[in-house]
C-alpha cells in the first residue's frame, strides 16, 4: 500500500473514532445493525455506548470482577447482556437491566480451566460455550482429553455440561482453541422440537493443535440433560506445525460456507497463508473443500463479512477483501471486527474502538 493510500485511510478513520479507555483491551465486540455497540475487556470492563455522540457508559459488574478478562459477549436487547470471562475460572454473568445488576449464571473453578467463545442464537435461545481441553482419566487409569463445554436452551439463563464424546476430544491436530476474540465457534443452526424434546445443535469450531490444524463440523441432538444423538465430520486445514498455530476466528458466509482465519500470534509477520473459505454440505454432514483463496498473509484473531467483504483484523492491521484483490491497513493492535449495516467496527488494545463507512472500503 502506498503512503498517500495509508494517509487517506487514516484520515477517514479518525473522522468516525471513538476511543473510549486508553488502558483496556478489548477483545468482546457486539455491533448492532443501527450501529448500537458493546465492548468488553481486561480489568472486568463492559461498555455500550452512549447516546450521545461517541460517548460510552460503564456497565461493568462489581468490583468483585475486576480482575476478570471479558473476552465475549452476546447482546439479546438494549437491557439484556451476556458476558464470559477467560482464565482463573470460567464465570458467565448475565444482567437484564443495561449492566445496574449482574448474575451469576455460570462459574467453573476446575484447575486449568479456560473459556475460549460463547455462542447464542436469539432467535431460539440456544447455544454453546466451548474451552480449552482438561484432562481426564479413563477406566484404565489412562489420560485422556476433552475440550469443555456447556449448552444453554434458554438465553444463558442456565447452563448444562456437555457430556464428554468423540465431538470434543482433544488429539494432536485439535487440543487447544482460542479467545483472541471469542469467536473460534460458529453457529450454523439451531432448532427446538417441543413435542419431542428434542433441541438440534449445528455448529463449526475449530483452534490448534502440534501437527495441525483441525476444524470440526458437529450436529448434537439434546434433551434438557445431556447428548441424546452426535453427528461429527473433520477437515485439516494447512498450517504449520506446532505451539500457537491455528484456526483462531470463524464467521459463517451462509449456510454452507464459513470464513476461518489464523496464524501464530508469535509470528505476526510470518508468510504462510493464514485465511480460507471453507465449503460445508449440510444436507450430508461433510466438508467439501478447504480453499486457500484468500490470501492473507501473517497472523489474524477476528474476521467478518458482509456482501463481497470478507475482513481481518489482527496485531497488524486490517485485511480486507472485496471479491477481487485483497487491501491491507496497518492499524496496530488489533483483535476483533464487526459490521454493522454501513459501517465495518473494530477493536482492541490501548482502548481502539473505531468504525469505517463500508462505502469507504471500495476506495482503499
Amino acid at each position: 500500500m502506498n503512503f498517500k493510500l495509508l494517509n487517506l485511510f487514516i484520515i477517514i478513520v479518525l473522522k468516525y473514532s471513538s476511543t473510549p479507555i486508553n488502558a483496556q483491551s478489548f477483545r468482546g465486540l457486539y455491533v448492532e445493525r443501527n450501529n448500537n455497540i458493546w465492548v468488553s475487556g481486561n480489568n472486568g470492563i463492559v461498555l455500550k455506548s452512549s447516546k450521545k455522540p461517541n460517548q460510552w457508559d460503564t456497565i461493568s459488574p462489581s468490583s468483585h470482577y475486576k480482575t476478570k478478562d471479558f473476552r465475549d459477549l452476546h447482546v439479546f436487547n438494549d437491557s439484556t447482556v451476556i458476558i464470559m470471562s477467560a482464565g482463573d475460572s470460567g464465570v458467565i454473568l448475565r444482567t437484564e437491566n443495561s449492566g445496574k445488576d449482574w448474575k451469576e449464571v455460570l462459574i467453573d473453578n476446575r484447575k486449568g480451566i479456560f473459556f475460549d467463545v460463547m455462542e447464542i442464537d436469539n432467535a431460539t435461545g440456544i447455544g454453546i460455550i466451548l474451552g480449552d481441553a482438561l484432562k481426564y482419566s479413563n477406566k484404565s487409569g489412562d489420560s485422556i482429553s476433552y475440550l469443555v463445554g456447556y449448552f444453554t436452551l434458554d438465553y444463558g439463563k442456565s447452563w448444562t455440561a456437555f457430556n464428554n464424546d468423540h465431538w470434543n476430544k482433544a488429539n494432536n491436530q485439535l487440543n487447544t482453541l482460542f479467545a483472541a476474540s471469542g469467536s473460534s465457534c460458529v453457529l450454523m443452526n439451531t432448532k427446538s422440537i417441543a413435542k419431542k424434546n428434542k433441541t438440534i445443535i449445528e455448529f463449526c469450531f475449530a483452534g490448534g493443535g502440534q501437527i495441525g490444524t483441525e476444524i470440526r463440523y458437529v450436529t448434537l441432538e439434546l434433551n434438557q440433560k445431556s447428548i441424546t444423538k452426535t453427528k461429527f465430520t473433520t477437515a485439516i486445514i494447512p498450517m504449520p506445525e506446532g505451539n500457537g498455530w491455528g484456526i483462531y476466528s470463524l464467521n459463517s458466509i451462509n449456510k454452507k460456507s464459513v470464513f476461518a482465519v489464523g496464524g501464530n500470534w508469535k509470528e505476526p509477520f510470518s508468510k504462510h497463508n493464514s485465511g480460507y473459505r471453507i465449503e460445508i454440505n449440510p444436507k450430508k454432514h461433510k466438508f467439501i473443500a478447504v480453499k486457500e483463496q484468500i490470501n492473507f498473509k501473517g497472523y489474524y484473531s477476528g474476521c467478518t463479512n458482509k456482501d463481497s467483504f470478507l475482513v481481518a483484523a489482527g496485531t497488524q492491521g486490517l485485511s480486507v477483501w472485496d471479491g477481487k484483490t485483497i487491501k491491507f491497513v496497518s492499524i496496530p493492535n488489533l483483535n476483533v471486527c464487526k459490521f454493522s449495516d454501513d459501517h465495518l467496527w473494530y477493536a482492541g488494545s490501548k482502548g481502539v474502538v473505531e468504525k469505517i463507512k463500508i462505502a469507504d472500503l471500495s476506495r482503499l
